[in-house]
């Protein structure tokens, strides 16, 4: 049988974000997953690692704060998490890698952010593992 502060665990856990070490940490500040859950936005943002201090804007599709190229796709993401800023009228440049760089990768990915260094590029990345 599921008790109440397993449902708030599940759901505490299940939010993007809030990966084993900040639900730990969370927990561990507020005694259980229910008082995280229910904590004022004042209170998340004064603990370290969480809320504005993180440096973590989100961005909601349906509030249409999506940069304009990604606004564009059908199958935008709802929610877009951004670190750092985003200036759009630099050229955005992404890479998809993979995640265990070879050799040859490695020397192609220096060299390229040689030729990028002193660019006007916006460089953009998914946070994934590997070469990304």
């Amino acid at each position: 049988m599921l008790h109440e502060e397993h449902l708030y665990s599940i759901a505490l856990r299940a939010t993007p974000l809030i990966g084993d070490v900040n639900f730990m940490r969370l927990v561990e500040i507020t005694g259980s997953a229910k008082e995280t859950w229910h904590l004022s936005k004042k209170l998340l943002k004064e603990i370290p690692g969480i809320g504005s201090k993180s440096n973590i804007k989100i961005n909601l599709r349906h509030l249409k704060e999506l940069p304009k190229l990604l606004s564009n796709c059908d199958d935008a993401p709802a929610i877009l998490y951004q670190k750092g800023s985003l200036d759009e009228s630099l050229t955005p440049i992404s890479i998809v890698g993979t995640r265990n760089m070879t050799s040859y990768g490695k020397h192609f990915i220096e060299e390229f952010l040689e030729i990028l260094k002193n660019k006007k590029v916006l460089i953009v990345s998914g946070l994934a593992l590997g070469t990304d």
